[in-house]
């Protein structure tokens, strides 16, 4: 189930970019990367365009009226000649908010259950205890074990797991905070600060099948961003190094490459402020760059020059 939805947040979100269920379809098979490249490219505006000139792999030319179909089937199956009750699905399991940091095994004891099967019930979970960055996760358990684990979180202690000491460890963490800016989705946040749309909707209180609002001050788990920052630091200086080390005439190959401008195409809700923070240029550069206004709305569809760092 947390897959299901975990798809259809990205789905959405690829909906918001293209504007069209075809399109996100197509990348979600094809990525979006992918998609937009042939758009660029061919100048088309529609998946069907794309398809029937070639500009796609045939897996996805083949991928989006497969699923097509399938909806379609699924609205009135016996139509088609196909038969479901879906009065016969039981759930086999029951999601119960928990903690995080705390083991699987501890989880066990208090309902009876072995921790390999509330793994298996679990199967995002990398290591055998809930994220250590989660105020709240719900965690899957076989049905009918749901009140057992809730009584067992209210009448007993709960063993948080310690995170192992380190050097960032031992540094006191920092909450850090964001606020929302138009067009901003769960899933593209989840991606800029490095963390699942899960456990950023959790650790807010928010609905990951609902986006979060603009003006909205999220707290975003600690550390993600300065490690990140730290990598692109570490990443920057290697490759001066390298660069100086293969010549001048490298390092101009590299530069020039770099500042190659970027055609980017609008979508839905963005920003000349957005745009240029996603892209780490200033606004004033990125208005100069294409004779715009700073307040300037933008039409879905058209295209900017951006010039990257």
């Amino acid at each position: 189930m947390k897959a299901a939805r975990a798809a259809a947040d990205y789905l959405s979100f690829l909906y918001d970019t293209f504007g069209s269920w075809s399109l996100a379809l197509a990348a979600y098979n094809a990525g979006e990367k992918a998609v937009q490249g042939a758009l660029d490219q061919s100048g088309f505006k529609t998946f069907w365009d794309l398809a029937a000139n070639g500009y796609l792999p045939e897996e996805t030319r083949d991928y989006v009226p497969k699923v097509f179909a399938a909806v379609k089937i699924i609205r009135n199956p016996r139509h088609y000649g196909f038969w479901y009750n879906p009065g016969h699905y039981v759930p086999k399991h029951e999601t119960v908010p928990i903690p995080g940091r705390v083991k699987l095994s501890w989880v066990g004891e208090q309902i009876g259950v072995p921790a390999e099967s509330l793994q298996d019930c679990n199967p995002e979970l990398c290591k055998p205890v809930t994220p250590p960055e989660c105020s709240s996760y719900d965690l899957c358990v076989p049905l009918g074990k749901g009140e057992d684990l809730l009584a067992a979180l209210t009448n007993r202690p709960i063993p948080v797991e310690r995170p192992a000491k380190n050097a960032v460890a031992d540094k006191p963490e920092t909450a850090v905070f964001y606020k929302v800016k138009p067009g901003d989705s769960w899933y593209s946040l989840a991606k800029k600060h490095q963390c699942s749309v899960q456990t950023l909707a959790a650790l807010n209180g928010g609905n990951p099948s609902r986006p979060p609002k603009p003006g909205q001050t999220l707290k975003l788990p600690a550390g993600k961003p300065a490690v990140a920052v730290a990598a692109n630091k570490t990443k920057s200086t290697k490759d001066k190094v390298i660069a100086s080390a293969n010549g001048n005439s490298n390092a101009s190959n590299s530069a020039q490459k770099l500042r190659q401008p970027v055609q980017y195409r609008v979508r839905k809700g963005d920003t000349l402020a957005s745009i240029a923070e996603r892209h780490d240029i200033p606004l004033k550069t990125l208005c100069a760059q294409n004779k715009l206004g700073a307040n300037q709305k933008l039409v879905p569809g058209n295209r900017l020059t951006i010039h990257t760092r």
